[in-house]
């Protein structure tokens, strides 16, 4: 299973040493609002435009989408691969989150991703 993550290119050397471990999802029952630890997003969409990162709407002075690693998930581990629109359900925030981009290729990975499932890490072309 091939899935995608896009970073930071100054987190790059972090997720190379020690794979994707810093994951959260942002939550809510409607009552408090929480940031999940240990679930790291992925998707099935390959593409350099993710429509979830629009720099016009960043505050952030860096790229979200610089840095492209491709996953590939060993057969054992898949059954910690979790489709977002399933996985969440109940969440308080998901109207928000979803309209930013495209939910139904968004997978959360229940752990940390050594860095030896990475099977090619891109750098944006300019």
């Amino acid at each position: 299973m091939k899935l995608c993550h896009f970073t930071a290119v100054h987190l790059l050397d972090g997720c190379k040493r020690d794979g994707l471990t810093l994951g959260r999802v942002p939550w809510s029952d409607g009552r408090t609002v929480e940031l999940r630890p240990g679930l790291q997003w992925l998707t099935t969409n390959p593409k350099w435009e993710q429509s979830w990162h629009n720099p016009e709407f960043s505050s952030l002075p860096y790229s979200r989408t610089a840095v492209r690693i491709t996953v590939s998930i060993p057969p054992i581990y898949r059954k910690r691969v979790l489709k977002w629109l399933r996985y969440c359900k109940g969440n308080k925030l998901t109207r928000d989150l979803n309209s930013y981009g495209d939910p139904e290729n968004w997978r959360i990975f229940r752990g940390a991703i050594p860095p030896e499932w990475f099977t090619a890490i891109e750098v944006r072309p300019s």
